[in-house]
């Protein structure tokens, strides 16, 4: 999937105010198509899109089960933000920040917060701007 720059530029618009950060374009990276990799755990991840801003980072998957079955593609979701907060973690261990996540779908879009002793779900919203700004059922995991 390729992002449109209106696309970006309102997705991080959305991200960062719903994790309580002003937008600031000149500090912000975005990375597509990111393979991922924890040599430790031997396990890989792929995700469509990771935006970073001041340490903080945002997993996008975009669903391509438009749908039919989330569980993939939120387990996707879920490891790329895995690997993104161990090597966070490796880095300092004392990180109390979490990793953001995003699975972008065309019926709903789901947010994660996964933190070093929790992840939560907030699902589903039926846009990113209702998702983020409602972000509706909350499901706490850890």
């Amino acid at each position: 999937m390729k992002w449109a720059d209106d696309d970006i530029k309102e997705l991080t618009r959305i991200v960062f105010r719903h994790a309580g950060n002003s937008v600031d374009y000149t500090k912000m990276k975005v990375e597509s198509e990111v393979h991922l990799i924890n040599k430790e755990l031997n396990v890989t991840g792929r995700a469509n899109m990771v935006i970073s801003k001041n340490g903080q980072h945002l997993v996008v998957v975009d669903c391509k089960r438009a749908g039919i079955d989330y569980s993939k593609d939120t387990a996707q979701m879920m490891l790329a933000a895995e690997i993104l907060l161990t090597e966070k973690l490796k880095n300092d261990e004392s990180s109390s920040a979490g990793i953001d996540g995003l699975l972008a779908g065309s019926v709903a879009w789901i947010w994660l917060r996964l933190g070093s002793t929790e992840g939560r779900f907030y699902i589903p919203g039926t846009s990113p701007c209702s998702s983020a700004m409602h972000p509706g059922a909350e499901v706490v995991v850890g």
